[in-house]
């Protein structure tokens, strides 16, 4: 799609990315095909070390940094979390979109958000966006795949099964995340 003719001005993405997957990418291209820039925020920016999220900061945004890093208009940020993980309150949204203008203004980024892109999981449809922005769902079901088993392929050592569901340009990353992962008490 031509960038003149994108819906949106400016779209976010966010997602703890632990264990980037095809399914990551279908998200992230979808949404810069709509939106003239995306911002492509890594949450949970803290966490590391558990079985959950095992990966530090560093390894998701270089793995991002490995897909993106040549893509006009896409930029890439990160945020703690509010409380938890979880918490999906009025509070965290505001929270969230103030870190998320943060770094639109360290990008130089001019506009505002006006469209969100997520995946239509059951915990999206809580989330209480103001009403000037546009959320895009995406059905998971077209991508039968989650950090979660991609994270059970790392820990069985199934690298053909998890190569199949990550692209080659992240393949490189293997070793490294499985270390991580066998890191994890």
């Amino acid at each position: 799609m031509d960038e003149c003719q994108k819906k949106y001005n400016l779209g976010l993405v966010i997602g703890r990315f632990q264990g980037l997957h095809v399914g990551h990418e279908f998200l992230i291209q979808s949404a810069y095909e709509e939106c003239e820039n995306l911002l492509v925020l890594v949450g949970s920016a803290q966490e590391k070390g558990t079985m959950r999220n095992p990966f530090d900061l560093r390894v998701r945004i270089g793995m991002l940094k490995a897909l993106y890093k040549d893509v006009p208009n896409l930029y890439i940020g990160f945020i703690n979390d509010l409380t938890n993980e979880n918490d999906h309150s009025t509070d965290w949204i505001e929270y969230l979109f103030q870190q998320a203008n943060e770094w639109k203004d360290f990008y130089g980024v001019r506009g505002n958000f006006d469209a969100m892109c997520t995946g239509n999981d059951e915990e999206r449809k809580f989330w209480l966006l103001p009403q000037d922005i546009k959320q895009l769902n995406l059905d998971r079901a077209n991508i039968p795949v989650s950090s979660t088993i991609m994270r059970g392929y790392l820990a069985w050592n199934s690298h053909d099964l998890w190569t199949q569901y990550t692209n080659p340009r992240l393949h490189i990353f293997y070793q490294h995340l499985r270390k991580q992962l066998m890191e994890v008490k």
